[in-house]
């Protein structure tokens, strides 16, 4: 059953069906070597270089032991009735294991350059039809290319290789509505296969965690997903099936969700990579990709010829072009990188308190002042009128870069809690409940949030734009606080 293999870092033997190593093999695939994980981290981690495909490896090796594990624990009753079918059928049930491990391999397809930064032009680049259907599966951009991507090029490319799996039974996974014509995927067990995939103890949580860690060279990562995958139990009340963690992995699971704050703070948040990141993205909405952005949408993913825009590497060779007026050139001069107002939450908050009170002589709440600020520079009319602002700073000459939208929710303990199992006919309990230290956690998740700017002077070096910090950061402070105060 499994002809192929290859070596992980992270996972060590990770073993590959005929299909999955076909499917290596494509262009759709093969274009994912080319897509760092990341974004533009590696340019403050240097060894960050692994791989969309890298991941997608992970994912549907760990998908494939998930599964297993929750087939396992179902009793001849309870399989027949979320499958319709007789676990002695070991066809079928090899069948449910091998659709979920190429829904893992394939969850990622629909991401374009540089990962998350090109998704605020892929979105763009929809027809309304495609928008309209994107906001009724309530799919990320990328999320909505994948599943868009195996509703046609994969079901081509099955039917070519006569391959006995149904493609609406992983882009129902993909997209949490159960498609037509579905041999597995049914409206009984789409929830519980689901959160193999998607959830707050999923395989691509479980492998990103572990991946970006051990490239990164930071030690957050280090997890027993082990303990925890062994520990995974499918709870049965009233004829819904859900997936929970038996209580002894509850230490596993705090170490989980840490791993997860810290990386978010430490690595992904960090403002260097987010410099890099809000730099790249300026890159794909200038002029110098206005003709070549249509390219970015799914149906050029599979034709290797329009991978000069599709891929990171495509992208960095466009950038070549570039010179030191423009942000950008940071990607070949690193001399020229904006620079960063603050560097972190307390230098950032400590800024605007000390002029809140020089304009209000009130002292406000660190936790309430940060909030207020995020919420006025994000949307809205005063948004727009700060942006506005932002331009007239320099005469042209300086560029102010922001990121108002870095937050994340480290642990959804209201959506979708991760319950802890302690026994038959026990009712399962929110892991926050029984988790101090989760709790602190959840406290501590507000830390994450704050606004980034960045500052870039043509054709000035970094260095020698840091000379003009004081006067631009004046300016720009004054500007968020005139729009947050106005009544």
């Amino acid at each position: 059953m499994f002809p192929k293999n290859v070596r992980d870092p992270v996972h060590g033997i990770i073993k590959f069906t005929d299909v999955e190593y076909k499917l290596l093999q494509h262009p759709i695939l093969m274009r994912l070597h080319y897509i760092h994980q990341t974004n533009t981290a590696f340019l403050s981690y240097p060894a960050m270089k692994h791989t969309r495909l890298d991941h997608s490896i992970g994912v549907m090796h760990l998908a494939g032991r998930i599964t297993r594990i929750i087939l396992d624990q179902l009793n001849n009753k309870n399989y027949e009735e979320l499958f319709g079918k007789s676990k002695n059928d070991r066809e079928f049930f090899n069948k449910i294991i091998e659709t979920m491990r190429l829904a893992g391999l394939l969850h990622d397809i629909g991401q374009g350059p540089f990962s998350h930064v090109s998704e605020v032009v892929m979105s763009e680049i929809l027809s309304e039809d495609e928008k309209i259907e994107m906001q009724k599966l309530s799919l990320k951009t990328h999320e909505y290319y994948s599943y868009r991507l195996v509703k046609k090029e994969i079901r081509e490319l099955f039917d070519e290789w006569r391959v006995n799996i149904n493609v609406n039974d992983i882009a129902s996974i993909i997209s949490g509505k159960v498609e037509n014509d579905c041999e597995i995927i049914n409206k009984n067990n789409l929830n519980l296969l689901r959160q193999v995939i998607v959830s707050q103890l999923d395989a691509d949580r479980m492998d990103y965690l572990m991946r970006d860690s051990y490239f990164s060279g930071e030690i957050y990562g280090t997890i027993s997903i082990d303990r925890i995958i062994e520990n995974i139990v499918v709870y049965h009340k009233d004829n819904q099936y859900q997936l929970a963690l038996h209580y002894r992995a509850k230490s596993n699971i705090e170490d989980f969700i840490d791993a997860r704050y810290k990386m978010y703070k430490y690595v992904y948040f960090l403002q260097s990579v987010v410099n890099t990141d809000s730099t790249m993205r300026l890159f794909f909405l200038s002029k110098r990709m206005e003709e070549d952005r249509k390219y970015l949408h799914y149906k050029y993913y599979k034709d290797n010829d329009k991978w000069t825009v599709n891929t990171d590497f495509g992208v960095l060779n466009r950038l070549t072009e570039s010179t030191n007026k423009e942000p950008w050139y940071c990607f070949i001069d690193r001399r020229y990188m904006p620079v960063p107002l603050w560097k972190r939450v307390k230098e950032f908050s400590d800024i605007f308190i000390d002029k809140y009170i020089e304009r209000k002589k009130l002292v406000p709440s660190r936790e309430d002042l940060i909030k207020d600020i995020i919420k006025t520079c994000k949307k809205g009319e005063k948004a727009e009128k700060i942006g506005e602002k932002f331009e007239e700073i320099g005469n042209e000459e300086i560029l102010i870069i922001t990121d108002f939208g870095r937050s994340v929710k480290i642990y959804e303990a209201v959506r979708e809690p991760i319950k802890l199992y302690f026994g038959e006919n026990k009712p399962l309990i929110d892991l926050k409940n029984v988790s101090p230290y989760v709790e602190q956690l959840l406290q501590l998740e507000e830390g994450l949030q704050m606004p980034y700017i960045f500052y870039f002077i043509k054709g000035e070096t970094r260095n020698e734009a840091k000379r003009k910090k004081r006067k631009i950061l004046d300016e720009v402070v004054s500007i968020m606080l005139d729009a947050l105060l106005q009544s």
